[in-house]
């Protein structure tokens, strides 16, 4: 597998949007107008993830990384935006179903929290939904751990579950 830093606007990562978007409107549906999409239909959270700022996942603040096999296709996927002065957020973490469970999404948050250490930050962030369990398993067993106090609260007040990991 090859890791390639992407902007979101990379034709080569215009697969991945579209399979969360696909995802996200089959695991939470209408749960998504609640948490400011403005509908759950695939197209529609499409055009969502895609008005999210590019810039914000690009260099100097950000970085957007792909792991690409030999035969060039995308196969995961996962982006830091600035969070805070001292904090980078985890964003577009995503695996491509034929892909799973071999330890690429574990791949993608290694080089993740390289990035975010080069960058200057000191910790990273997340939040993720109930529907995705696979995924609040995966940051567990990446040493992330869930906020329960009073920073995660706008998180759960909207339906998600926030963790956060320092960077050593």
């Amino acid at each position: 597998m090859q890791v390639r830093q992407v902007s979101q606007a990379d034709p080569l990562f215009e697969p991945v949007l579209e399979a969360l978007a696909r995802e996200y409107s089959e695991r939470y549906g209408d749960k998504l107008l609640g948490l400011g999409y403005p509908g759950s239909s695939p197209s529609e959270v499409l055009a969502h993830l895609k008005r999210h700022p590019a810039e914000s996942l690009e260099p100097p603040h950000g970085t957007m990384l792909v792991l690409v096999d030999r035969h060039g296709r995308v196969v995961a996927s996962g982006g830091i935006q600035r969070f805070d002065h001292e904090t980078a957020e985890l964003k577009r973490m995503w695996t491509s179903e034929k892909h799973r469970r071999q330890g690429l999404a574990r791949k993608v948050i290694s080089e993740l929290e390289a990035a975010a250490r080069q960058h200057g930050y000191q910790r990273l962030y997340l939040t993720t939904g109930p529907a995705q369990p696979e995924a609040i398993a995966l940051y567990r067993a990446a040493d992330f751990s869930e906020i329960t106090d009073h920073r995660g609260a706008e998180a759960r007040a909207n339906g998600l579950i926030p963790f956060e990991k320092p960077l050593a």
